[in-house]
Order: structure tokens, then sequence, then C-alpha cells
């Protein structure tokens, strides 16, 4: 069991998440990590090199006409799998992206009535939804809504606070638009609200997505923080 655990944080690459959340209280004052359970089924292309043999020429011998074998010839074959995926994860979340109840009396987020966690998605990752709309419950809007919602992204606080952060750099990056030319990586909000016992994805604030009881019991988000602040 030890080693099945130490292998599932690896593939997760838990290191490298807990690293940043801890990273972030120490520099913040508090780092947040989602943790779960992701079942996905999706398309997947293998492509598998494969060598073939060759005649170089053909040439009259004792027994009629004999090949003589060239260089191989090496070809990609293209195999198309359904692909399963049925493990843990863990995530780092940046706080400018994290919102929990203010009512909360403890540094526990799980003290906390809710917690909303907002994620940029691209357009890709949001069609790779649309094929596990029957088994996990997600609905998905049409591609016609999908193109709507590409022009009226919201903008959050936490976006003013990234700009702001990479021009004090000397970046020049708006998190508002996209500057990607693929149609595929352009991005769209969805907001995770998250309840002892609910779940709900609200795509652009207007669409709910995902709505369904929360398997684990309770809000899935855990926090590194650096100092405990009585009575705040």
């Amino acid at each position: 069991h030890r080693d099945l655990i130490l292998y599932q944080f690896d593939e997760a690459k838990g290191r490298r998440h807990c690293r940043r959340a801890f990273k972030s209280g120490l520099i913040r004052g508090n780092g947040i990590i989602e943790a779960g359970w992701e079942h996905l089924v999706r398309p997947r292309n293998r492509f598998i090199p494969e060598f073939r043999p060759t005649v170089a020429q053909w040439v009259p011998g004792q027994q009629g006409i004999q090949a003589i074998p060239g260089p191989p010839q090496r070809i990609v074959r293209k195999v198309e799998e359904i692909e399963e995926i049925n493990r843990p994860y863990l995530r780092y979340t940046s706080l400018y992206d994290f919102y929990v109840d203010e009512n909360i009396e403890s540094p526990m987020v799980q003290d906390g009535r809710f917690a909303i966690k907002r994620s940029l998605v691209t357009l890709d990752y949001l069609e790779s939804l649309r094929s596990q709309e029957k088994g996990e419950g997600f609905t998905i809007p049409s591609a016609i809504d999908i193109q709507e919602l590409l022009t009226k992204r919201a903008s959050t606080h936490g976006d003013e606070s990234k700009r702001q952060a990479d021009s004090l750099r000397g970046g020049g990056s708006n998190p508002r638009q996209d500057s990607s030319a693929d149609p595929g990586s352009k991005r769209l909000e969805i907001l995770q609200y998250v309840t002892a016992g609910r779940m709900v994805w609200l795509l652009e604030r207007t669409y709910p997505i995902y709505n369904r009881p929360n398997p684990y019991g309770q809000i899935n988000f855990f926090n590194a923080f650096y100092t405990d602040v009585l009575d705040s």
C-alpha cells in the first residue's frame, strides 16, 4: 500500500504542487491545494514507428527471379485508442483565484460554508468534457453559445493583481485577452463552487455545466497557512 501511495503521489506531481503551496504560504501567508479523484474517458492517438522490408532489385537466379533486400523503410502507424484516467490528483491553486467563506472563524478552509476556485480553461479542455456528459454529469453548451461567451469574458481583481505583478517584472501580459491565434487555446472562465454537500461548476457566470452532490463529503481544498491568527 505504501508503494502504491508513493506512486500515485509522484504521478500526480505531488511534490511540485505541495512546494508551490508551501512557498505561497511563506510569501503570502497562505497556500491552497485542491485534492480529489479524477475519472476521464477520452480518445487518444498513438503513433507507432515500424520498419518494413523493401526490395532493392529483382535478379534472375537458379530458382527463378530472386529479390535483393534493400534498406528497411521506416513508417509511422496511427492507432486510435480510448484512454481511461482513474486516479487521485493534487493541484496548487493561486490565492488570486481562490475565494473562501468570508465568515469563516478559523484558518481551515473546511470550517467555512463554501469555497470557490476560479479557472481559465481552454476551449479544447471544455470540448473534452463534452464526451463526459453522460457518465460524469457535465452539461456543455452548444458551440454557438460558447463562441458568444468567448467575447464576454469577465475579469476579477485577481486578474488585475496578476497584470500588475507581471508589469513589475517587465512583462506586458493581459489576463483579459487571449494572445494565441489557435482557436482551441481560447480560454473561458469556470467557477467551481464547493460545499460539504455540493459541487457546482459555472461557465462564464452564465451556464451551470456541473451540479452534483459532493462525493468527498467535505470541501476538498486544503491550505498551508503561515500563522494561525486567533479571532480573525
